[in-house]
């Protein structure tokens, strides 16, 4: 939130943040409260818990999603907005990052977790939403392909196999 606010101090009307999703542990109140501090609660919107279709049309619609988790394994979330083609600003922190064909598309800005960090590929997209949207689509073959079950398949099994022969 505080990205947004900074960002919004920028470049007012530049962005808007939706955030889907169960209030977890009474986060949203907390979330809330913030977004009046710092006066930006025009510019959010809480969906609450949504359907894998509300899901899908969130992240069309979207100029950008954004995951900067702290601490976070394979996130599920960003690879939903890989596979709808959305331009993804993802932690450094999460799991997925570590993957060099994910870290190497275009399209995904890796982020420390870090309010200055966030806050410039937030500018980025705002300045450049087209041209990062263009190329999220242009990868959305080569990430189905990365996250087939025909290939996540036949990887498993090779790793078998050499476990298997003992190499």
């Amino acid at each position: 939130l505080r990205a947004i606010a900074a960002t919004l101090a920028l470049a007012p009307g530049s962005v808007r943040l939706t955030l889907a999703g169960p209030d977890w542990r009474g986060g949203r109140s907390r979330l809330e409260r913030l977004a009046r501090e710092l006066g930006i609660e025009g510019a959010l919107e809480f969906t609450g818990p949504v359907q894998a279709p509300e899901v899908a049309r969130l992240l069309d619609e979207a100029h950008c999603s954004v995951i900067v988790s702290r601490h976070e394994g394979f996130s599920l979330s960003a690879t939903e907005a890989l596979l709808r083609g959305a331009p993804l600003i993802l932690s450094r922190e999460t799991g997925v990052a570590s993957y060099p064909e994910i870290a190497e598309l275009s399209h995904v800005l890796l982020v420390e977790p870090e309010l200055d960090s966030v806050q410039r590929a937030l500018s980025e997209v705002a300045r450049d939403r087209e041209r990062l949207r263009a190329e999220a689509e242009r990868a959305r073959p080569r990430v189905a392909e990365l996250f087939s079950w025909a290939r996540i398949a036949a990887r498993h099994l090779e790793a078998y196999a050499a476990l298997g022969s003992g190499r």
